[in-house]
């Protein structure tokens, strides 16, 4: 995170008291729900409630009540000292601290906030196929850095030969909307994807060369067919060249898309 482990988002700054039985968060002003609603302490307080998921019952016995100070200053007490609340709130530990619209989950039910589910993150749903796919876009109007991929497409195959063909269509089909040479003779395509050090690396080799084309035509083709998957212009390219076949790899500091 860019200022530690617990980095400010939607609350702007918070306290705890001495005994760690009262925290008190700053809200961030002016952040827009996907529905055009303006986030407010009443939100986070619904939100806190409604959580009912795996730690639900630990961290609401511990409970004494949570309070709106006011539109943007929402106020926790515990009934014991509780230093590791906010351990609670990180992401990928609980999402007890997700945040959606009162009015709007009030207005249309669990069932209809199922359907159309709306938050304040930086991509606001579009559709849900359950076991098939989940599409999400990029919500102009979020808080912090808009995303430069503007459209995510999430979806589920089971068969790994059909992934893979899946892919390799893809990646053929945005190389000729980037203007990629035409093949001739066919590609062998294998992506590698590995995220290190906070990085994304993408890589794709074909195991057998078009007819015609030396290891520097091909490498960059695959560069081209790189370029056309993820966006043009996004991330640092490299190129490498291996025994039977040759690599274009991607590298995109996922530091700099948040």
């Amino acid at each position: 995170m860019p200022e530690g482990m617990y980095t400010p988002c939607l609350a702007e700054s918070w306290t705890v008291s001495p005994n760690a039985k009262v925290f008190e968060f700053k809200l961030r002003k002016g952040v827009k729900f996907h529905n055009g609603d303006l986030m407010t302490a009443e939100d986070v307080v619904f939100s806190f409630w409604r959580y009912k998921a795996t730690h639900a019952k630990l961290i609401h016995d511990k409970t004494e009540k949570v309070e709106a100070v006011g539109p943007h200053l929402v106020r926790y007490h515990f009934k014991e000292p509780f230093p590791d609340f906010l351990e609670y709130l990180l992401p990928g530990v609980t999402s007890i601290s997700w945040v959606v619209p009162k009015k709007y989950v009030e207005k249309v039910g669990d069932a209809g906030f199922k359907k159309n589910p709306v938050g304040c993150g930086p991509y606001r749903f579009v559709e849900f196929k359950p076991g098939m796919r989940v599409v999400g876009e990029a919500f102009e109007e979020y808080w912090r850095k808009v995303p430069h991929i503007k459209r995510i497409e999430l979806n589920t195959v089971s068969e790994p030969a059909t992934r893979l063909a899946m892919v390799a269509n893809e990646l053929l089909i945005n190389a000729a909307k980037h203007g990629a040479p035409s093949l001739s003779g066919e590609l062998h395509i294998r992506v590698d994807l590995e995220a290190k050090e906070g990085k994304l690396h993408l890589s794709v080799w074909n195991s057998g060369q078009p007819q015609g084309r030396d290891e520097e035509q091909v490498a960059g083709l695959g560069l081209q067919l790189v370029r056309g998957l993820i966006a043009q212009d996004q991330g640092r390219f490299a190129l490498k060249s291996y025994k039977g076949g040759s690599l274009a790899e991607v590298v995109i500091d996922t530091r700099e898309l948040q």
